[in-house]
């Protein structure tokens, strides 16, 4: 709950600095939708409960590493990604920031994650409208982390785009998928695709929508 009401802070924060600097070329005017991300370390539980030579020296210096890799994920947040976290304690996340940037900006704050406490993150994003009740988006985020570590096997994310309207569509994806032999990014994937289909002369805004109609089947294949 207290969580909830701070990004309700922030979005009344956000709608009365739009009101009062309207700009008609939108370079200033903040768009209608914005993203929710919650991410969760996988197996700290047992990982902060694994028997060492010196114990409490380990558990100490176990402890020391979540808590510098929560301010260092906090500053991505904000200086590179331009978002407000609201909490970032070392294995958990919960943050609130634009459209752009949010994928890469996730996969980012996954593979420092990993490099410092050597562990996976799963992450649930959510893309919503302003307008949407907030409290329903942020249950969608939570609920979002369980299904990427419980359906997608954990180091994933699943990602909701909830429209104005009411309607939702729901997708969960590993962070790495491995092709011919190479571990290749998932949301490097999709950072490429977005970008090429706001560049002009590039992908259409169908492309996403016609490559669905192309691929086969899941439960038909294997």
């Amino acid at each position: 709950k207290v969580a909830s009401d701070i990004l309700i802070n922030e979005l009344e924060s956000i709608e009365s600095w739009a009101e009062k600097y309207p700009d008609e070329d939108h370079r200033t005017k903040p768009t209608k939708y914005y993203t929710i991300l919650n991410m969760d370390g996988d197996n700290i539980g047992k990982w902060l409960s694994e028997v060492d030579i010196d114990t409490i020296e380990a558990q100490r210096k176990k402890s020391e590493r979540l808590g510098n890799i929560g301010m260092l994920m906090a500053g991505i947040v904000k200086n590179e990604w331009q978002g407000r976290s609201i909490y970032s304690g070392g294995d958990d996340l919960l943050a609130l920031g634009p459209l752009s940037k949010s994928i890469s900006t996730a996969s980012r704050l996954r593979d420092k994650f990993q490099d410092i406490v050597g562990l996976g993150l799963s992450a649930g994003i959510v893309f919503t409208h302003y307008k949407n009740p907030l409290r329903i988006s942020l249950e969608t985020a939570r609920e979002n982390v369980e299904k990427a570590k419980e359906e997608y096997g954990r180091d994933a994310f699943v990602i909701t785009l909830q429209l104005s309207s009411g309607s939702s569509i729901t997708a969960g994806f590993k962070w790495i998928v491995r092709i011919d032999d190479k571990d290749i990014s998932f949301a490097d994937i999709i950072s490429t695709l977005v970008a090429w289909m706001t560049i002009d002369k590039g992908l259409s805004d169908r492309f996403i929508y016609d490559l669905i109609k192309e691929m086969p089947d899941r439960k038909s294949v294997g």
